[in-house]
């Protein structure tokens, strides 16, 4: 068993500041080209993550859970921006209200749907 990050439950209709201070609202559209700055210049992120696609649509990221395991999620962000991205641990078995049976992530509501994805302004890094 493993916990998510620290981070609370964010409204995906609440105006949102991200880790490194930029603020985004409802209805303001971010670019593909924003998130995967976002993803891969963010200060924790950086160091733990590599490319695994031979274009830039996939990234493995190595975290730390709060009981010391270290697992990798695999991130695929799509080429249409509007699209959400999908998250899936790599690599494990685990169990989690948040995984479905192929390990992917689920019950993080703002990449649920593109619909949801694109109303919750969070850039890919701050996800």
């Amino acid at each position: 068993m493993f916990s998510w990050s620290r981070s609370s439950h964010t409204p995906v209709s609440a105006p949102v500041t991200g880790l490194n201070g930029t603020r985004t609202h409802p209805g303001q559209t971010i670019s593909r080209n924003a998130h995967l700055s976002s993803y891969l210049g963010h200060h924790v992120l950086r160091q733990s993550t590599r490319k695994v696609s031979q274009d830039d649509t996939t990234y493995d990221t190595v975290f730390q859970t709060t009981n010391g395991f270290a697992l990798i999620i695999r991130v695929y962000l799509p080429t249409d921006s509007g699209r959400a991205p999908s998250m899936t641990l790599h690599g494990v078995r685990a169990s989690h209200d948040w995984l479905d049976i192929r390990m992917k992530v689920i019950g993080y509501e703002p990449i649920a749907s593109d619909q949801l994805w694109r109303q919750c302004c969070i850039k890919l890094g701050d996800a």
